[in-house]
């Protein structure tokens, strides 16, 4: 099996087996990776969210979210923030320590199960 199949795998093997959840977004604001840690916290498979809007934000913004964005899609490094989002069965939002980093050079193939 050659490197990049056995660090693919690993990589796989990472995202899939994370307890913590992790969501990539693109520059479009549309969501292109979703764990099953993400699953879990937040209550949407990755089938209701890849491809569409990250919608978990607050209807009246989240100042900080923006801030993080621009700061990285402008080529910025780590930005920690506490984050506020929704749940999809319950009605109450849930608020914890978030962090966004960019990642160059990705592309999604497929989904990541």
């Amino acid at each position: 099996m050659s490197f990049q199949k056995v660090t693919r795998r690993f990589i796989e093997s990472l995202f899939s087996s994370s307890p913590a959840p992790i969501v990539a977004i693109d520059s479009n604001n549309l969501v292109t990776a979703w764990n099953p840690a993400a699953e879990r916290l937040f209550g949407w498979t990755s089938l209701e969210m890849l491809g569409k809007p990250y919608s978990l934000v607050p209807k009246e913004g989240d100042p900080q979210y923006k801030a993080a964005m621009d700061r990285v899609f402008e080529g910025g490094s780590l930005y920690q923030y506490t984050a506020c989002r929704r749940r999809k069965k319950i009605h109450k939002f849930l608020c914890f320590a978030s962090s966004v980093q960019r990642i160059k050079s990705f592309t999604v193939n497929r989904v990541l199960r």
